[in-house]
């Protein structure tokens, strides 16, 4: 539609700025640069003149645009055909710039919706592959997990099978430690009972050699427990009255008997790999060391031990003399000996000298005293060093 006085939007703005902008600069411009205040209401009156200027240009600008748009198209009286080329003829006035923005825009609305396109597909392979992996990686963690599961359960059938195999090496411990242990009873039951069948075969083949006539052997079978005094007289001046030199000398067999003793734990014997403690090495040493000093059937000799004040081994010749088993008189010791401080008084100067002599008074079963005179000696080395050895020699009974 042909519209000869049609207002763009950038006439309007024109009118705008130069109906309301213009004024208002200037205004404020003459204000600025005007020093007095009396031709403040000068410019005032200036200013409000020219806007209103503007507002009736304005008002009268818009009236006319309003005008023009409530026309007809085209007159009433005109045919169809003017119409047609009315028409024609004023389709050429169409802008050219806003067609050609319209178009440009279009097209960029038609790439950017190419674009939006192309990114939704993009989008939507990279969701399809993102499920995918999840679902991959959901599948893994399931197997994991089933692996992990069958490793724990091998893992506990394992260890409950590693579990049993300990529980029966202990039980076969255990059974092969009380199997040594009653061997090694058997053992030391064995070795006593040959110390002793060893001292009885010594004792008769010394009383073979001094009586050879057969009533001897009835003689000795019809011999009291506890021998009377006057025989322990008779016996003790033939056999035992020994002097101080042959005192000292046995003395000296023992202590060396003593150092020449080896720890059971040197040996390489399967029944002492079983023992629990050094204590049991050092029962069997001192068991090993008392039939080696009961072996000698002609020392009668006494292992003390002054740590503990205790006496650990008393010979078989203590039974002859005082009618005291070698077991109860290593019990009751010191009720036994009747000058104990003479006693402890010889272990202390062995302390400052090698070899002490003393005299020993001791009670016997029958009730009576007997004095009797003992070399001392402490061990200098070995396992049983700063032990005490005694040989008894000499007698003296002595009516309680």
């Amino acid at each position: 539609m042909k519209q000869s006085d049609r207002l763009s939007r950038s006439k309007l703005l024109w009118i705008i700025v130069l109906c309301y902008l213009m004024p208002a600069l200037a205004v404020g411009i003459y204000g600025s640069m005007s020093a007095h205040p009396s031709e403040f209401w000068n410019v005032f009156s200036l200013g409000l003149f020219i806007a209103v200027c503007g507002s009736l240009i304005l008002f009268l600008r818009l009236a006319g645009w309003e005008k023009a748009l409530c026309q007809p198209a085209y007159p009433l009286q005109a045919s169809p055909n003017e119409v047609l080329d009315e028409n024609l003829n004023a389709a050429p006035a169409v802008n050219v710039e806003e067609y050609d923005l319209l178009q440009r825009s279009f097209i960029e609305a038609q790439e950017a919706q190419i674009r939006l396109l192309e990114e939704i597909d993009a989008l939507t392979n990279e969701l399809q592959q993102e499920v995918q992996n999840r679902e991959y990686v959901n599948q893994e963690k399931e197997g994991l997990s089933a692996q992990l599961e069958q490793v724990k359960r091998d893992s506990l059938v394992e260890l409950e099978k590693q579990q049993s195999r300990i529980r029966e090496l202990q039980e076969a411990v255990a059974g092969q430690k009380d199997i040594s242990e009653k061997k090694q009873q058997q053992l030391l039951q064995l070795e006593g009972k040959v110390g002793g069948l060893t001292e009885e075969l010594k004792t008769l083949l010394k009383l073979a050699e001094t009586d050879h006539t057969p009533s001897s052997n009835a003689i000795i079978s019809e011999m009291p427990v506890e021998p009377p005094v006057a025989s322990i007289k008779e016996m003790l001046s033939e056999s035992h009255t020994k002097s101080n030199e042959e005192a000292f000398r046995q003395l000296k067999i023992c202590l060396e008997i003593a150092q020449k003793m080896k720890g059971s734990q040197r040996f390489g014997s399967q029944i002492y790999s079983f023992l629990d403690s050094p204590a049991d090495h050092f029962s069997l040493d001192l068991r090993r060391l008392c039939d080696r000093l009961r072996g000698e059937s002609e020392i009668m000799a006494l292992f003390y031990a002054p740590q503990d004040q205790h006496l650990l081994f008393a010979s078989n010749q203590i039974k002859t003399l005082t009618g005291w088993s070698p077991e109860k008189f290593v019990q009751s010791f010191h009720e036994l000996l009747l000058n104990e401080p003479e006693w402890s008084q010889g272990i202390q100067h062995l302390a400052i000298r090698s070899e002490v002599q003393i005299p020993v008074k001791l009670k016997t079963k029958a009730g009576t005293a007997l004095e009797l005179s003992a070399c001392l000696g402490m061990i200098p080395t070995g396992i049983f060093r700063n032990h005490t050895i005694a040989v008894l020699y000499g007698t003296q009974p002595i009516q309680s």
